[in-house]
């Protein structure tokens, strides 16, 4: 996308030596995803319209069923994002394919995938082209332990004033906006 005043973004400096006389060559490169609209008249003219290629997330069928709802959410409502730069659908979600030939592992693949294990984080990674700074593609990885975490930092906010998250385990109603808040922050990553 062009230079929009609604997309804030965060640049990385990349340094370069041509000459061993000359001072060190300093680029700003942003990290972002290539998203063009595949009718640029009509974008220009402030019509909504379609990318050239969606941003697809492949969602790990590990993820538990009943924070799958949560997660597609939360990858989705990026597009909200991309409408007010006038593109529609930028960012679709599928399930991991049960075909013998998907390979879940690509590093050319976005998605999210469940590690059962006992950290207690959400991470983040992305694979970019360090010259240009395009995003070929991103990784998001729900620790099966987040949600404690993210049930603690609720408590210290909010257990003086809401009798509903001082409880051994969250309604699926918090429980969900946490997860979907998580993953929505973690595609902006």
């Amino acid at each position: 996308i062009p230079e929009h005043p609604a997309v804030a973004a965060n640049h990385m400096q990349q340094r370069s030596i041509v000459d061993s006389l000359q001072p060190v060559n300093t680029m700003n490169v942003v990290r972002r995803w290539k998203v063009q609209p595949s009718d640029s008249l009509a974008w220009e003219a402030g019509k909504l319209v379609d990318p050239v290629r969606q941003i697809v997330f492949h969602v790990d069928t590990l993820i538990p069923e009943n924070w799958r709802p949560y997660v597609r959410e939360g990858i989705l409502a990026w597009n909200k994002a991309f409408e007010k730069a006038g593109l529609s659908s930028v960012i679709s979600v599928r399930d991991f394919s049960s075909d013998p030939t998907f390979f879940p592992a690509s590093p050319y693949l976005s998605r999210v995938i469940f590690a059962p294990s006992g950290m207690e984080e959400v991470e983040v990674g992305n694979l970019y082209d360090a010259q240009t700074g395009e995003v070929f593609s991103g990784q998001i990885c729900l620790h099966s332990n987040f949600m404690k975490k993210q049930h603690r930092e609720l408590l210290k906010s909010a257990a003086a004033t809401s009798a509903r998250v001082r409880c051994e385990d969250l309604p699926d109603s918090i429980a969900g906006q946490l997860i979907r808040i998580s993953v929505m922050k973690a595609v902006g990553k």
